[in-house]
């Protein structure tokens, strides 16, 4: 199973194919990807690093609070919620999805210790 921060990387190792995917009306201008805004409109307010140690960070200028890793790009392109964030790049990547099985659980009862006779007089 993948967490989070590994599908992340991962999306960092494609960023100009999540690029391409997420932004097709951005362009590529050396290591870098420009788009207008997460909307997806040509322009150079918001970049993306596409190599490098920064491969896979954005940040949208007009935007202050716009910026993060790749999922975070996608879900605020997409508007969907973490975890449908998390599916859909999942199937981009072509990692099939966690399955979940309920583990079913028995229990049995310790056998009730013997009991003491009591000895002596209570105080």
């Amino acid at each position: 199973m993948r967490n989070a921060k590994e599908i992340s990387q991962m999306l960092a190792d494609r960023a100009e194919s999540v690029c391409m995917h997420l932004l097709p009306a951005g362009k590529k201008q050396g290591k870098r990807w420009f788009a207008g805004s997460v909307a997806g409109e040509p322009g150079n307010s918001l970049v993306v690093d596409l190599v490098g140690t920064k491969a896979g960070i954005w940040s949208d200028f007009k935007e202050p609070n716009h910026r993060g890793d790749l999922l975070e790009l996608w879900q605020c392109v997409k508007q969907t919620s973490f975890v449908e964030t998390l599916s859909e790049a999942r199937r981009f990547l072509g990692i099939s999805e966690p399955e979940f099985t309920a583990q079913q659980k028995t229990f049995t009862r310790p056998p009730k210790p013997a009991r003491k006779e009591l000895q002596g007089d209570l105080l």
